[in-house]
């Protein structure tokens, strides 16, 4: 049996960068992965075909990990450069009966999320308050990318239903009338993306920021 693989999407949203800091002894251990744990804490892990990305930074001053930040913080699709990244694939597919007809009510999809977020190898003698102003500013930065996830994670899984629906409703639809229907979901949302963001200002309204 033929099987079409149709679309390929990428999307990505970028934020600048609330949670009190824990005050044990393993935060301040230069192996210990802040990130990781406050990605678990709000449930990425719990996200199928989820993975996570990190970048090193280092420093012992605000100043220093900012700049790290912004020489090496991931670029969204437009090439701007941000402290935290969540990038999506999405491709959707159908079969064909042995006449070559799409079969619509088989379509199925795949996807791939990557989150990609600082992380800081913390030196032993680093002040609290600067280990308590990172933790807050990760645990933000991490809410404001969930938000974006959950926009893809609540939208996408429509497409097959819509596709069905379209064919119910009219027997001669095009596989070019099929993609632009998933094609429409996939801009949706990316729309909540860009309208969140002008909204937060790429999360600075939420409290996102390090210097």
């Amino acid at each position: 049996m033929k099987i079409t693989v149709f679309a390929v999407v990428l999307a990505a949203a970028l934020c600048c960068g609330i949670f009190v800091c824990d005050s044990s002894e393993r935060y301040k251990s230069e192996s210990y992965n802040w990130s990781k744990e406050v990605l678990d804490n709000l449930g990425f892990n719990q996200v199928k075909d989820l993975e996570y990305k990190f970048y090193d930074i280092r420093g012992s001053t605000a100043p220093e990990l900012r700049k790290e930040m912004n020489a090496k913080g991931p670029l969204d699709r437009y090439g701007r450069r941000g402290d935290a990244f969540t990038g999506w694939y999405l491709s959707w597919r159908w079969p064909y009966d042995k006449n070559g007809r799409p079969l619509y009510n088989k379509t199925r999809l795949k996807k791939k999320i990557t989150v990609t977020m600082p992380r800081w190898s913390a030196p032993a003698d680093t002040d609290p308050g600067l280990l308590k102003r990172w933790r807050k500013f990760l645990e933000n930065v991490a809410r404001h990318e969930k938000n974006h996830l959950d926009f893809f994670e609540n939208s996408y899984g429509k497409i097959p239903g819509a596709i069905k629906t379209a064919y119910r409703k009219n027997p001669e639809l095009t596989e070019k009338e099929a993609n632009k229907i998933a094609a429409g979901i996939v801009e949706k949302i990316r729309m909540l993306d860009r309208d969140y963001d002008s909204r937060t200002g790429h999360g600075r309204t939420e409290g996102i920021s390090f210097r």
